[in-house]
């Protein structure tokens, strides 16, 4: 997180692919895995990482196999608590959203750490199952109104169906409207952590 040139802490204030923004100096967080331990501990903040004294002088001594970290850049109207702060965590489980979920299609959750956007769909996503967080966030995506109609079925049939029926196209798939298609990582300890990789965030150490 610190000692790599790209590191988390130059991704806080140089971030080098970064669509709104300058930095993300609204908090940071990270979660990690010790040997021994069923479960991941995490330190969040809502403070920037390069003021944050203490977790460098800490970071130094920790090691872990498994790690989820983040900085964040608060949208604006959100809170900027450290409970807004990824990652979040519930047992095994460790989460990160990156972009912009809206609350007023995804509804509150009783459990969620924060008012912040992010929180709210990771109660969601706890709740629902992460291991089906893609059908969750489709079907997100498909009760958005500002999602655009897509043709289901091709204007003309191929060759190959029925007099009267027409060949499913392609763009039939379904697809989260640009509000909801934002990154989500997701990670626990094992040989193969599933994990829907951001490509934004590096999550190294």
């Amino acid at each position: 997180m610190l000692e790599p040139e790209h590191g988390l802490i130059v991704q806080s204030y140089a971030p080098r692919r970064q669509a709104h923004g300058r930095m993300n100096a609204d908090g940071w967080g990270a979660g990690f895995f010790a040997d021994g331990q069923p479960e991941p501990a995490r330190w969040r903040s809502n403070r920037p990482l390069w003021a944050d004294a203490s977790f460098a002088s800490v970071a130094r001594v920790v090691a872990s196999s498994c790690v989820l970290a983040a900085v964040r850049s608060a949208t604006a109207g959100m809170p900027l608590d450290k409970t807004a702060t990824a990652p979040s965590a519930r047992g095994q489980w460790l989460l990160s959203h990156n972009g912009l979920a809206d609350r007023s299609i995804l509804g509150p959750h009783p459990h969620a750490e924060s008012a912040c956007d992010s929180a709210q769909l990771a109660a969601h996503l706890f709740e629902f199952c992460l291991e089906r967080a893609g059908e969750f966030v489709r079907d997100l995506g498909k009760r958005d109104p500002r999602r655009p109609a897509e043709p289901c079925c091709s204007p003309t049939g191929s060759e190959s169906s029925p007099p009267g029926e027409t060949t499913p196209s392609p763009s039939c798939a379904p697809a989260a409207s640009s509000s909801q298609a934002s990154p989500i990582t997701t990670t626990r300890p094992g040989p193969t952590s599933p994990t829907i990789t951001s490509s934004t965030s590096p999550t190294a150490w």
